[in-house]
C-alpha cells in the first residue's frame, strides 16, 4: 500500500491486450487478485487451472509475494509475465492482511476476485454464477467456491436459493469453535465487491481473518457458497507461517496437519 514503509519499488509487468478493455469501468468489471508467499507449484497450479476454466473477462491481473524471496519474484515474471498487469513485492514481508490491503488499494473495478495460491479450479461459469449470486443477494459478502463436503466444517442451510438467472447457492450458517464465531467471510477464492472492502478498509485497522468476519457480521452480512463447487484446497501439508504468527499457532497448524495426515492413512487402508 502506498505509503508504507520498507517496501521497494514495486515491479509492473507488461499489460495484456484485452478484448474488452472498457471492462475496467463498467459496472460489471471484476480485478483478479491473488496473494503469493514462495510457493512456486502451488501457484503455478492455480493460476494455470483458473485460466483454463475462467470464462468471463478480466479487467485486470494483481499479484502481490510475500515471500520476499528473489527467485520467487524472478520465477512469476518469467512463468506469468504475459498474464499480470501489476505485481506487488514485499521485501520485507508485510503478512497477509497488510498484503491483502496493498493489493486492493490498486483496485479500480467494482469487483474483486480474490484468491489465494494454494487451489485448483475444475469447471466453467464459476464467475458468472457469483456474480449473479452478488446482484441478487446485497448481503452475501464472499461467494464460495469449495464443494459443500469440503467446507472446514461449516453448515450450510438446507434451503437452496434460486438467483434471476437460475443459480443455486445456499447461506453458510455460523460455525462455533471454542470461544469464537465464523459467519462466511473468507479469503479462499471468491468473488465479492469493492464496496464492500471500501465500508470498513483497511483490514489492517480491523484485525486479521477472524475480526474482519465479525466486522461483516456486525453489519449483517454473511457468507454463501454455489451449490455447485468449482475449486479444491491443494494446499493442505504446505502452510506458511504468516508474519507475526506465534510459535503456539505454528504449533497448531502443525498439528492440524498431522491429523489430516492421519485420517487420510485411514481412509485409504
Amino acid at each position: 500500500m502506498a505509503g508504507m514503509s520498507g517496501l521497494t519499488s514495486s515491479p509492473v509487468l507488461p499489460r495484456m491486450t484485452f478484448k474488452n478493455e472498457s471492462m475496467t469501468l463498467t459496472r460489471d468489471g471484476i480485478t483478479f487478485v491473488i496473494t503469493s508467499c514462495g510457493r512456486p507449484e502451488l501457484l503455478a497450479r492455480t493460476i494455470d487451472s483458473f485460466v483454463a476454466h475462467n470464462t468471463y473477462p478480466i479487467a485486470r491481473y494483481i499479484l502481490i509475494e510475500d515471500s520476499g524471496d528473489r527467485d520467487m519474484l524472478d520465477f512469476i515474471e518469467r512463468r506469468f509475465g504475459d498474464l499480470f498487469d501489476t505485481v506487488l513485492f514485499n521485501e520485507p514481508r508485510l503478512g497477509q492482511i497488510r498484503s491483502v490491503d496493498r493489493a486492493y488499494a490498486q483496485v479500480d473495478t467494482p469487483y474483486i476476485f480474490h484468491c489465494e495460491d494454494d487451489y485448483e479450479f475444475f469447471r466453467s461459469g464459476f464467475m458468472e454464477d457469483s456474480l449473479s449470486v452478488l446482484k441478487h443477494d446485497p448481503g452475501a459478502i464472499t461467494v464460495w467456491l469449495r464443494n459443500l463436503w469440503e467446507g472446514n466444517r461449516h453448515k450450510f442451510e438446507e434451503r437452496i436459493r434460486y438467483t434471476d438467472d437460475n443459480v443455486m447457492y445456499r447461506r453458510v450458517l455460523p460455525k462455533t469453535s471454542r470461544n469464537h464465531t465464523w459467519y462466511g467471510f473468507t479469503f479462499n477464492p471468491s468473488l465479492r465487491r469493492l464496496a464492500d472492502y471500501e465500508r470498513i478498509k483497511p483490514f489492517n485497522d480491523v484485525g486479521h481473518e477472524l475480526e474482519i468476519n465479525y466486522a461483516y457480521h456486525e453489519l449483517g452480512f454473511y457468507g454463501v457458497t454455489l451449490e455447485e463447487g468449482a475449486a479444491r484446497d491443494v494446499g493442505r501439508g504446505h502452510h506458511v507461517p504468516d508474519v507475526g504468527e506465534s510459535f503456539i499457532q505454528r504449533i497448531r497448524a502443525e498439528l492440524r496437519r498431522r491429523r489430516r495426515a492421519r485420517r487420510e492413512r485411514r481412509a485409504h487402508r
